[in-house]
Formats: structure tokens, C-alpha cells, sequence
């Protein structure tokens, strides 16, 4: 959408407009004053989380001490009361609970949201609501496909596990304990920030006595050829889909971000981070370390599973525990079949898939079209 007024937002939130695919008349950040004198203001935040808390402004003590000073004092005095429209972008899963406080703390009085992940149970206001999986939409949006469905891989699985976490503890402890981790490719590191490692063993390492898991963990049938390419930052790119490694595999272990219901909060949040969408995108098949019902949650979205090969029955289990033994258990099944037989049986599902990953971008690309247009009056629209 192009708007012939200028849009408001701050430096840490200029990722919004491309997220609502808006190009405005003025996109100099903090342009306060520019917007003020408009007959339609609109401003463009993105959700953040200080200490927890979701806000849509950074705590003043997690602004950089080089943060321009201009920044600092709009961050002190903006009142998004004054705006007719406030466009919000949600990267991750705040729920929609959380979202209306926020909203009603800072007396915004006309807005839209695109959220990041779904809380169970909670209903979204398609007044002016969208979910939109932001980290699986960076992946279609970033990476051209490859075809790496090629025969004769050495390995069955690629289980990158990322940072640590109790469920990718549980999976390295079930790939030691079954002797596979020579069939497949495994990492367990965390290449994009700091975890407080000391502190996690503290907590967790009794989870699994009796076994040793040693992180950070690349096993030897990794290469560093196989390495995502380094951006412009000289870091590793979340959403890069490791095309070398599927070269090397057949199936994906797929451990989500959430896995269990959050204690601290009770909620029970499906978040399709790219670590989904990048199988999905590849045309592999998957087996899902996360929440229950993970798999009836793609279902309703319009993917297919593969049911027709394995048990997925795992996905109804609500206790994690059980719930990862059994899904473990078709990791053991998959080493005991011919990679090229199940190949055949799930081509309809994996293409279906690889489309409608993009099908749900469109759609869902329109749908937010659809809510601004609802909001923002025609005139103001090129």
C-alpha cells in the first residue's frame, strides 16, 4: 500500500512498514513533526518486551548509551493517544491479552496488530487482528528454492538444535542413548547470541542424569562447508535455509522455540518460527519437538503431515515427556525403513506443503491490506 502522508515510527520499529508492505510519502524515522500537522496521523510500532512485560517502546534502560539523544527524548515524550491510526507489528507471540493492556496503558484509540504466535484459547479480533508468522515469512521472502531430493544421502536426520533448552536436551539424550548420532547431522550451539550456559546447567542438568550431554556439540558428519553464508554483519542468517546440510539428509528433526506450557504465565503458545518453514519450504519430512497439538495447528493453516508414513499420534500427547518418547520413536522407526520408498509416499504432501507456505503468505499478505484499507481513508491512499 502507498500512502501519500507520512508515517511515524522510531528507528528499532522501521521494520514495521515493510512488514505491512506500506510505502509512505516520508520515511525519515522520528519525523514526529512532519506526522503531527497531517490531517490522518499514523504511527508505526513494533511490540518489544522489557523484562518480560510487553510495551511498545524499549525500556529506557535497554537504550544504547550511543542512541541518539533525539531518540531518547522521543521515546520519553511520545503520546500515541494523538494518532488516528497505530499499526503494530508483533515478531514474536505476545498474546492478544497482553497486546490490549498495552494498548489501553497507552490510550491508543484506533489500531491494528499482525501477531507473531497464537495463544491457546485466546480469539483474535479480525477487526484487527491478523496472525502472521513473521520468522517463517523471512524464510519464504529470503531463500530461493533449491532441490535437494536427491537419492543415496548418507544420513537419515539433521537435528540442528540451536540454543539449549530442556526438549533438545531431551533429543540429544535420546540420539546417544539409541546409537544413531553417527546416521545423522547433528549441532546443538547457538550461533546468534549469548545463553547464560552456567546458569541453564544449574537448572537443568539434572533432567537427564544418565546421560552426559556436552554443549556446544557438532558431531563429525558436519562439515563447515555446509555453513549458512555469513550477512553483511559478518553473522549467521536465522533464516537461512541450510540447503548443504538437506543435501545430506532425508528428514528434519524440527525442535520449535515452545514446547510446554509456560509456567510463569499458564499459556500454551504455537509459534511457527522458520525453524518450520524451512523444511516446509525444502518439500522434506518432519518430525516436531514442541507443544501438543503442533501438528492439528498446521492442519487447520491448510498443511499436510505424514501421517501415512509414521505415528502421529505424539502430537495429542499433552505430557512433554511422553510426548517426545513417542515422537523419538519414529526417529527409530525412519532409520529402519528405505529413505527412497518413503520418498515416493510423501511427494503429494511435501509439494502441497511447499505451495501452500506461500499461499498463506499471500493470503495473509491481503488480509492485512484489507485491514488498513478498512482503517485508513481513501484519500490518503495513492
Amino acid at each position: 500500500m502507498k500512502l501519500n502522508i507520512p508515517v511515524f515510527y522510531y528507528n528499532v520499529a522501521s521494520h514495521v512498514l515493510n512488514d505491512w508492505n506500506i510505502q509512505c510519502m516520508d520515511e525519515i524515522p522520528e519525523n514526529l513533526s512532519a506526522v503531527i500537522n497531517c490531517e490522518f496521523k499514523i504511527a508505526a510500532i513494533s511490540i518489544m518486551l522489557n523484562s518480560g512485560k510487553p510495551d511498545f517502546f524499549p525500556d529506557p534502560a535497554c537504550v544504547p548509551k550511543n542512541a541518539p539523544e533525539d531518540m531518547k527524548k522521543i521515546l520519553d515524550q511520545i503520546d500515541l493517544s494523538i494518532f488516528d491510526l497505530v499499526i503494530i507489528t508483533d515478531n514474536e507471540y505476545v498474546s492478544v491479552h497482553d497486546i490490549k493492556q498495552a494498548v489501553a496503558r497507552h490510550k491508543i484509540k484506533n489500531y491494528v496488530v499482525a501477531l507473531g504466535g497464537l495463544i491457546k484459547n485466546e480469539v483474535l479480533d479480525n477487526s484487527c487482528m491478523v496472525y502472521r508468522p513473521w520468522w517463517s515469512y523471512q524464510v519464504v521472502t529470503l531463500n530461493k528454492f533449491q532441490n535437494t531430493q536427491m537419492l543415496n544421502k548418507p544420513y537419515m536426520f539433521d537435528a540442528l538444535l540451536g540454543s539449549r533448552r530442556w526438549h533438545r536436551d531431551f533429543v540429544m539424550k535420546e540420539f546417544i542413548q539409541s546409537e544413531l548420532l553417527n546416521q545423522s547431522i547433528i549441532t546443538y550451539r547457538n550461533l546468534y547470541k549469548e545463553q547464560d550456559i552456567e546458569k541453564y546447567n544449574q537448572e537443568h542438568d539434572q533432567n537427564f542424569p544418565e546421560v552426559k550431554i556436552s554443549y556446544p556439540y557438532v558431531n563429525s558428519n558436519y562439515s563447515v562447508d555446509w555453513e549458512i553464508p555469513t550477512d553483511s554483519n559478518g553473522t549467521f542468517p536465522i533464516t537461512g535455509v541450510p540447503w548443504e546440510i538437506y543435501r545430506q539428509t532425508y528428514y528434519t528433526i524440527l525442535t520449535e522455540s515452545r514446547y510446554k506450557i509456560e509456567p510463569c504465565t499458564n499459556k500454551d503458545i504455537f509459534f511457527m518460527s522458520e525453524k518450520t518453514a524451512k523444511p516446509i519450504l525444502a518439500k522434506r519430512l518432519f518430525i516436531v519437538f514442541s507443544i501438543s497439538d503442533f501438528l492439528k495447528q498446521l492442519h487447520d493453516f491448510g498443511f499436510k503431515t505424514f501421517g501415512n508414513v509414521i505415528d502421529e499420534s505424539y502430537d495429542q500427547e499433552p505430557d512433554p515427556f511422553k510426548r517426545f518418547s513417542l515422537a523419538f520413536e519414529q526417529v527409530r522407526y525412519l532409520h529402519t525403513q528405505d529413505p527412497d520408498q518413503i520418498y515416493q509416499k510423501i511427494q503429494p504432501i511435501v509439494e502441497h506443503n511447499h505451495q501452500r507456505l506461500y499461499e498463506l503468505q499471500k493470503e495473509t499478505r491481503q488480509q492485512m491490506y484489507n485491514l488498513l484499507l478498512s482503517r485508513i481513508p481513501a484519500k490518503f491512499i495513492d
